[in-house]
């Protein structure tokens, strides 16, 4: 595998193709294309990719190795079911092991596509990158916790957008259940192993679902029922999938994980691991 990225990297200008990874859409396996800025800091294999600390990558619809705005694959949200494998073992206190989807590609004032200051047409509800658009967090997470949160913004997606909600209408599962997840067999989902996560989008309730060798931490996200019927104009429109593994000091990153206990700052090492991902 290694050998094939060395030659992946040697021939795509600015090494953005990570690699292919198999997705499961509407039933149907699909090839599809991990791109990223960080390329050196990911890698794909079969139904996974694995990034290390500070990298984010994108899911394309071609192994073309230069952003477009129409290089990535839109998924039509409303009414599917969001499954993946993850393993958060290595990511610790202060990290964030990060699967979401956001209304790529960004829009200037124009109202044309913007690649933004890092060239890739990425967007999200917190103007990373100068472009804000529709965000929904599947899971923000670490071996302790996960936060899964739906973010509005002030204009229609497709189109140039000026403001988002940035704190958007989240639930954090430990403030559901504190022995929902963590790492140890007290908890209900042990994170030193993998575990299987849903998110199922009916257009009127959103609801997470984790799975571990027969067991199940099941919990709604976001109980405003108007705020998650305005969200389903981003589910209706289509939505880029990312995933994203980050952290920062523990000052920092007490709105993640400040409630479970953990301590320490992210300390930027380990690898973290999504798979099986099926979209249908």
């Amino acid at each position: 595998m290694l050998a094939l990225l060395s030659i992946i990297f040697a021939t795509i200008a600015n090494g953005e193709l990570v690699g292919p990874i198999t997705i499961t859409e509407n039933g149907q396996k699909v090839t599809r294309y991990v791109v990223s800025t960080y390329s050196p800091l990911a890698s794909t294999n079969g139904s996974a990719v694995m990034l290390q600390h500070n990298s984010q990558v994108q899911i394309a619809n071609s192994s073309s190795g230069s952003y477009s705005p129409n290089s990535f694959q839109q998924y039509m949200l409303k009414g599917k079911t969001v499954t993946f494998t993850v393993d958060l073992s290595q990511v610790g206190c202060s990290c964030n092991a990060a699967a979401y989807f956001v209304t790529m590609p960004g829009y200037g004032s124009n109202g044309q596509p913007n690649p933004g200051k890092a060239g890739d047409y990425y967007c999200d509800a917190n103007d990373v990158n100068g472009e804000w658009c529709w965000e929904l967090d599947v899971m923000e997470a670490n071996k302790y916790v996960s936060a899964s949160t739906p973010h509005t913004c002030d204009q229609s997606p497709g189109g140039y957008v000026s403001n988002c909600d940035r704190g958007g209408c989240g639930t954090n599962a430990h403030n559901v259940n504190g022995n929902g997840m963590g790492p140890g067999t007290q908890y209900t989902i042990n994170t030193n192993m993998p575990f299987t996560q849903s998110m199922q989008l009916t257009g009127s309730s959103i609801s997470v679902t984790m799975t571990q060798g027969g067991k199940t931490f099941p919990f709604s996200v976001c109980s405003n029922g108007g705020y998650v019927s305005n969200m389903n104009q981003a589910l209706d429109y289509g939505m880029v999938l990312v995933f994203s593994y980050w952290g920062s000091t523990y000052s920092t990153m007490q709105w993640l994980d400040g409630m479970t206990g953990c301590s320490g700052d992210c300390a930027g090492t380990g690898v973290a691991t999504f798979s099986n991902i099926i979209i249908g």
